[in-house]
């Protein structure tokens, strides 16, 4: 069998969970937010030029910087549009972004299970 990796996304209305795996681990694992807590706010915002996701965009709207969308999961069933300014986007567009960046983190993070820091990353529009 080729080598490769396995992803699995649990998503609700307020947080995801992404567990992975691949044939040189034992056992899947989950990744961390924070040290055991492994809820992923479903949360995608922007300031200026740079994304924000999970953690990382809930302190943008706690602050009433930038904007926020959160429930992902719901608008993007209900194929809302998100309208910010004079900048228009698809929910379902923000989820799936939202979920290339944690697929990013998973890839990056290698065999800990830990995203960095937080699994709430920011990422400039100049690499998508």
């Amino acid at each position: 069998m080729g080598q490769g990796n396995i992803i699995g996304y649990e998503i609700n209305e307020k947080t995801c969970q992404i567990s992975f795996y691949n044939e040189e681990m034992a056992e899947p694992e989950t990744m961390e937010v924070d040290a055991d807590n492994y809820q992923i706010p479903l949360v995608i915002g922007k300031l200026r030029d740079t994304w924000a996701y999970g953690k990382e965009a809930k302190r943008l709207a706690s602050l009433k910087e930038g904007f926020t969308v959160n429930r992902l999961l719901d608008k993007s069933l209900a194929g809302e549009k998100i309208e910010f300014g004079e900048e228009s986007y698809e929910a379902v567009w923000l989820l799936a972004k939202f979920i290339e960046d944690q697929r990013d983190r998973v890839q990056r993070s290698g065999a800990d299970g830990r995203a960095g820091a937080d699994a709430a990353g920011n990422r400039s529009t100049d690499e998508y």
